[in-house]
């Protein structure tokens, strides 16, 4: 279905819409804008070393960052891969070769299995 022309409105199915020329209120954004760029009649070229090394500035924070959350993440990964504490504790036996005599044999028991040491 066309929408049907009255005068200075256009009525279709999803409401009416003024299409004069003028009659919207354009607000003004001066006061967000920065000094520099105010005078619409300066240059571009004059403002444009602060704006780049903003822009590399705010380039390279965002890489640093990008860069130490991926070293978090992988790290984060890779340590999921080691062993848990109560795995290294039953890993581990010391055994002071001292205490054992020149030419004997002892056995201990080392994650449930027995450890054959020969003093020679």
């Amino acid at each position: 279905m066309l929408p049907a022309v009255r005068g200075t409105r256009v009525v279709s199915a999803l409401g009416a819409r003024c299409i004069h020329a003028g009659n919207v209120d354009v607000p003004d954004f001066s006061y967000y804008r920065r000094s520099a760029t105010k005078d619409p009649t300066s240059s571009n070229k004059a403002s444009a070393d602060n704006r780049q090394s903003f822009s590399y500035v705010l380039a390279g924070g965002l890489g640093v960052l990008g860069a130490y959350s991926a070293k978090a993440a992988v790290n984060q990964f890779v340590s999921s891969w080691s062993a848990s504490q109560d795995v290294l504790a039953l890993a581990k036996i010391e055994i002071k070769l001292a205490d054992i005599p020149e030419g004997k044999n002892m056995t201990f028991k080392w994650r449930g299995k027995p450890l054959f040491i020969r003093h020679r």
